[in-house]
């Protein structure tokens, strides 16, 4: 998901100071602040970052937040009493993806959390790899953060 270099460093920053552990779910390229987490419980004041809000799996409605509406948006999320009150929202942003061009990507990578500063032609292969699962990208030409 492309988002905006503000964006993408508020995020960081976020991550940085409020995230002690990276637990990545198993499902999806979203991930949470603590390893205390399965398919149907979550601590309250946990945190959630992921792409996807309010969605139904099998017979029960997952990550809901307290406005329901939110669904494919880059979010932070706080769980309090069975809901998600989205605390930071991504601003998207419209950039072709060019191969020679450089990108700040946020990726998972065998659930370890990297910011790397690379071309545009690698982002297709940290893609391609089953271990990785791409948060962010900006454009940029500043050195990462995390």
């Amino acid at each position: 998901m492309f988002i905006t270099p503000n964006s993408y460093q508020t995020l960081t920053t976020l991550i940085r100071d409020r995230f002690d552990t990276i637990n990545p779910s198993p499902y999806s390229a979203s991930f949470y602040n603590t390893d205390d987490v399965d398919w149907g419980y979550k601590p309250e004041g946990s945190l959630r970052v992921s792409d996807h809000w309010n969605f139904h799996a099998g017979d029960t409605w997952h990550a809901q937040t307290i406005d329901g509406e939110a669904k494919n948006i880059l979010a932070v999320g706080e769980y309090h009493n069975g809901y998600y009150t989205l605390i930071f929202q991504a601003d998207p942003l419209e950039i072709p993806l060019e191969d020679d061009n450089q990108y700040r990507v946020l990726f998972l990578n065998h659930g370890d959390l990297r910011d790397a500063v690379i071309k545009g032609s690698t982002i297709n292969v940290i893609e391609q790899n089953p271990y990785n699962h791409i948060i962010a990208v900006t454009h940029s030409e500043e050195e990462s953060a995390c």
